[in-house]
C-alpha cells in the first residue's frame, strides 16, 4: 500500500483479504430511479458542480458494498461519498485530479466551530494595509456620497457599461436618509476608480503565479483577468495575499481559502452568467469585494454550525486526496475496490479555464499543471471526451472486484453527457446494469431548448468479452430493430408522448442488454459513437412509419428537416391512453392510507415503477400534496369534502340568477352532474373529487357537443396543470372539445356575493383562472 493510504482507512482492511468474505450484500439491487431528496446547505461553487445527493449515494453503497468493503469516488465535487460510506460501515476514498475539488471536499468535510471562523475572520480584517485595517482598506475602494443627503456611503455595487469600460450606476443603502437602490455615478466615483492602477504590482504579481513570461499559457492567464475590474482585482489580490501570510501552515488556512474562491467567484464580472461562455456581459456589477467576503464567511459559518449540530463525527480530511485515475491505479491493489460511485466531469471548457485561474491565484503555478490539457487550442469534443472517460474506466476496471460496480450519478446531465458514459463502457469491457432517467422539467416546457438537462443514473459491470460480432450491415440491421423494438414498448408502457431522451435511454439499454454495443466496439475501423449515432438516426427516420413527432402544443411535425431532439414522439396508432401519471396518482393514494411520512411515501411511489418507467419530474411530490396533509414525518391521506349536494345547489342557484334553465337530475347525459340551458347554448357541469387524463378523454369521447366545465378541489388544480403540461395531445383535446375547469373555493365565492353576472363567473374559469392571473381570456360566456 502507498504511504498515504494508511491514513484514508475508516473501517478494518485486511490486504489480499478473501474476496468470499460476505456472499450477500446489505441491500437488493436497485431497480428503479431514486430522486434527491434535495438539501438546505449550498454547496460552494455548486452551480459549476453536479454534486451527487447523499440519500442516492447511500442507497447504492448499501446495495453494491459489503459492511468493511472499499468504495471510491475518483472525482469528488464533495465529501458526500466518504460521509455517507463511514455511516454505512465502509472504507472511503475520494480524490480528484483538481486542486480547487479537493479543496472544496476537504475543507467542507471538517469545518472549523463557528468561534474559530470567526476569529480568523476577525484578524484577517483587523490586519493593517496602508494605515488602516484590511476591512476599512477594501472598503473605502467602494466608498461614494449618497444622492440624496450627500452623505458618505459604502456602495454594495457598482452597475457597468462594457462598451464604455466604466462603471453607469451605484448601488447602495444610506443609513442617515435611507436612500435605497441604483443611482447614476458621479464625478468623485470616476475619480475614485481612476487612483487604482490597473497594471499595478498586483496585477503582476498574480499572473506570474499563473504562467511566467514567455510560458505556455501567459496570453490565456492576462485575458481570465481581464474577467475583473482593476477595483475588484486589487481588493482580492490584497485580501489573498494576507490570507497567505498570516495563515501560512495553519488548519483554517483551507476554510479561509475556500471563502476566497468563493468570492473570486461572485465578483467577476461574470457573476450570474452561469458555465455557459467566459466573455462578460454588455452590462454587469461590480460587487464590493469586502461585502462579498462577508457574505461567503457567513455561508461556511452557517455550514459548520449545522454540521456541529447534527452531532456526526466528521471522517479525517486525509480521506480526500488529490489524484489522477492513472495515481489511484498505481496506489490502490487489483480487485480491491466493491464500488466506485462518482458523478463525471462535463464537458465544459470555460469551467476549466476558471479553475485553472482560481487554482493559480489560491494555490501557486505549481498546481496549475493539471489543467494545461483542457486549455490548449484543440477542441475539447465529445470524442475527446469519450476517449478520456474510456481511460479512465480501463484503470478503474482493474480495481473493481469481479462483482463490482462502476455508478455514474449525474444530477444535471445531458443526453450525450451520458450516452458516451455507457459507449466509454462498453469499450472497456463494462456492460450497462442499469439506466435510469428523469428530465429535470416537464417535457413541454424545455421542449425547444437546445440543451436539456436530466438526472441519469448509470451502473456498470464487469462482463465476458463479446461474441465475434457478424458483419458490420448485419449488426446494424439488429440495432435497428433492436431499437425500434425498445422505443414502441417505452412508448406503449409509458402511455404519454416523450422527449427524445427517453428514446434515446431505452435505445441505449435495449442494446446494452443484447451485448450489441460490445460486438459494436469489434468491428474493425469503425467508430463506435459514429456507427451507434447512425442506427440510432436510421432507426428514427424508419420509425415514421408507426411514430409520429410532435411539437409543445401536439401537433404533428411536417417538416422533415426538424431536429429528432425538438420533438414530442408518440405512436399513430396508438391504444386508449393509460398514461403513466394516472397509475402514479393511483399508487400515491393508495400508499397514503398505509405508509406515514412524505419522505417514506415518495421513497415507495418510485420503487413500484423501476426501468425508464419513472415519475414525471415533481409528479409524485405534487400528488403528496394535493392528497396528503400534516407534517412532514405524519403525512397522510386527506379526507375529500363531502361537497357535492353543496356544489349542486350553488349551480342551480346560480344558474338561474344568470338567466339559465338550470336542471339536476335523470335527464342529464351521462357524467354531467348539472346543465344549465340558454336557447342553442348549453352548459354541463362535472362534479369530481379527482380526474384521471384517462377518465377524462373518455369523457370528452362520449359527452355531447356543449360547453363542459369540471368542478375540483382547489388543491387538485396545481396537479392538474402539472399533469396536462406534460401530455399535449390531450391538452390540445380539451381546448379543440370546449372542456376547462372550476375550482370549489371559487364557485363559492362568486355564488356568495349579492350581484353576480356573467363577467364575474368567466373570472373563476381554469386552472389558473383570470382571478388568479393578470392574463386576460377571452370571454367564456356570451
Amino acid at each position: 500500500m502507498s504511504r498515504w493510504q494508511p491514513l484514508i482507512i475508516t473501517q478494518r482492511w485486511l490486504k489480499g483479504a478473501s474476496r468470499d468474505i460476505l456472499k450477500t450484500r446489505s441491500g437488493a439491487m436497485i431497480d428503479h430511479f431514486i430522486p434527491s431528496q434535495g438539501r438546505e446547505e449550498e454547496i460552494p461553487l455548486e452551480r459549476y458542480l453536479d454534486p451527487m445527493p447523499g440519500n442516492v449515494v447511500s442507497r447504492y453503497i448499501e446495495a453494491y458494498s459489503h459492511p468493511g468493503g472499499m468504495v471510491l469516488d475518483p472525482f469528488c465535487q464533495t465529501a458526500v461519498v466518504i460521509e455517507e460510506a463511514v455511516r454505512k460501515g465502509r472504507s472511503a476514498l475520494a480524490a480528484h485530479f483538481s486542486p480547487l475539488n479537493v479543496l472544496i471536499a476537504r475543507a467542507t468535510l471538517r469545518l472549523p466551530p463557528p468561534e474559530e471562523i470567526d476569529a480568523a475572520t476577525t484578524r484577517l480584517g483587523d490586519a493593517p494595509k496602508l494605515g488602516a485595517s484590511l476591512r476599512e482598506h477594501i472598503t473605502q475602494l467602494y466608498a461614494t456620497s449618497c444622492h440624496r443627503c450627500r452623505n458618505p456611503v459604502v456602495a454594495d455595487h457598482f452597475a457597468w457599461d462594457r462598451e464604455r469600460g466604466l462603471p453607469v450606476e451605484k448601488g447602495y443603502r444610506c443609513p442617515h436618509c435611507e436612500a435605497q437602490g441604483d443611482f447614476p455615478v458621479d464625478e468623485s466615483d470616476l475619480e475614485t476608480l481612476a487612483k487604482i492602477e490597473e497594471r499595478g504590482v498586483h496585477y503582476w504579481y498574480l499572473l506570474d503565479r499563473l504562467a511566467s513570461p514567455g510560458e505556455e499559457g501567459r496570453e490565456l492567464a492576462q485575458s481570465l483577468l481581464e474577467l475583473y475590474t482593476p477595483r475588484n482585482l486589487y481588493a482580492l489580490v490584497n485580501l489573498s495575499m494576507k490570507v497567505e501570510a498570516l495563515f501560512s501552515g495553519s488548519p483554517i488556512l483551507e476554510t479561509l481559502q475556500l471563502i476566497l474562491l468563493i468570492c473570486l467567484d461572485t465578483c467577476r464580472k461574470l457573476e450570474g452568467e452561469g458555465r455557459a461562455r467566459l466573455r462578460p456581459p454588455r452590462s454587469f456589477r461590480e460587487r464590493n469585494v469586502w461585502h462579498a467576503f462577508e457574505e461567503a464567511y457567513l455561508q461556511l459559518r452557517a455550514l459548520s454550525s449545522k454540521s456541529r449540530l447534527s452531532g456526526n463525527v466528521p471522517p479525517p480530511t486525509e480521506a480526500i486526496v488529490k489524484r489522477s485515475i492513472r495515481g489511484l491505479a498505481s496506489s490502490l491493489e487489483r480487485e480491491s475496490l466493491e464500488l466506485v460511485i462518482t458523478a463525471p466531469p462535463p464537458l465544459d471548457r470555460p469551467f476549466w479555464a476558471l479553475s485553472y485561474l482560481w487554482t493559480g491565484w489560491l494555490l501557486g503555478k505549481e498546481e496549475t499543471a493539471v489543467f494545461k490539457p483542457f486549455l490548449r487550442p484543440r477542441s475539447l469534443d465529445w470524442s475527446w471526451y469519450q476517449r478520456g472517460t474510456a481511460a479512465a474506466m480501463r484503470a478503474l476496471t482493474r480495481l473493481l472486484r469481479p462483482e463490482g460496480r462502476i455508478v455514474f450519478i449525474l444530477e444535471r446531465g445531458g443526453l450525450r453527457q451520458a450516452e458516451r458514459l455507457v459507449l466509454a463502457g462498453a469499450e472497456v469491457g463494462l456492460q450497462l446494469e442499469g439506466l435510469f432517467l428523469q428530465p429535470c422539467e416537464p417535457s413541454t416546457s424545455v421542449l425547444l431548448r437546445k440543451e436539456r438537462a436530466s438526472s441519469y443514473r448509470l451502473s456498470l459491470v464487469k462482463n465476458r468479452p463479446p461474441k465475434k460480432p457478424p458483419s458490420a450491415p448485419r449488426l446494424a440491421s439488429r440495432m435497428r430493430r433492436s431499437a425500434l423494438e425498445a422505443c414502441r414498448k417505452l412508448l406503449r408502457e409509458r402511455g404519454d408522448p416523450l422527449l427524445f431522451e427517453w428514446l434515446h435511454a431505452a435505445i441505449l439499454k435495449r442494446w446494452s442488454e443484447e451485448d450489441l454495443l460490445r460486438q459494436a466496439t469489434l468491428l474493425e475501423g469503425v467508430s463506435l459513437a459514429q456507427f451507434a449515432a447512425e442506427q440510432m438516426e436510421e432507426t428514427l427516420k424508419e420509425s415514421l412509419e408507426e411514430f409520429i413527432p410532435l411539437d409543445e402544443r401536439g401537433e404533428i411535425r411536417e417538416d422533415e428537416k426538424a431536429d429528432w431532439n425538438s420533438s414530442l414522439w408518440w405512436l399513430k396508432e396508438a391504444p386508449p391512453p393509460s398514461p403513466l401519471g394516472d397509475r402514479v396518482e393511483k399508487v400515491t393514494c393508495q400508499l397514503l392510507q398505509e405508509v406515514k411520512g412524505f419522505q417514506k411515501v415518495r421513497e415507495e411511489v418510485y420503487s413500484l415503477f423501476p426501468g425508464l418507467l419513472t415519475p414525471d419530474p415533481g409528479l409524485v411530490e405534487e400528488v403528496l400534496h394535493s392528497y396528503g396533509q400534516g407534517s412532514p414525518e405524519a403525512w397522510r391521506l386527506r379526507l375529500p369534502e363531502a361537497v357535492r349536494e353543496e356544489m349542486i345547489a350553488l349551480l342551480l342557484r346560480l344558474g338561474e340568477h344568470l338567466g339559465f334553465q338550470a336542471w339536476a337530475g335523470a335527464r342529464l347525459p351521462r357524467h354531467a352532474d348539472v346543465a344549465w340551458q340558454e336557447g342553442e347554448t348549453s352548459y354541463l357541469f362535472l362534479i369530481r373529487q379527482k380526474v384521471s387524463l384517462r377518465d377524462l378523454c373518455r369523457w370528452v369521447e362520449e359527452g355531447p357537443k356543449a360547453r363542459h366545465l369540471i368542478l375540483i378541489p382547489d388543491e387538485r388544480a396545481s396537479l392538474l396543470r402539472l399533469r396536462l403540461e406534460s401530455s399535449p395531445l390531450i391538452r390540445k383535446r380539451l381546448t379543440e372539445s370546449d372542456w376547462d375547469f372550476i375550482k370549489f373555493g371559487h364557485l363559492r365565492s362568486v355564488a356568495a356575493q349579492e350581484e353576480v353576472d356573467r363577467h364575474d363567473l368567466k373570472k373563476i374559469v381554469g386552472l389558473l383562472p383570470p382571478i388568479e392571473s393578470a392574463e386576460a381570456q377571452l370571454p367564456l360566456f356570451p
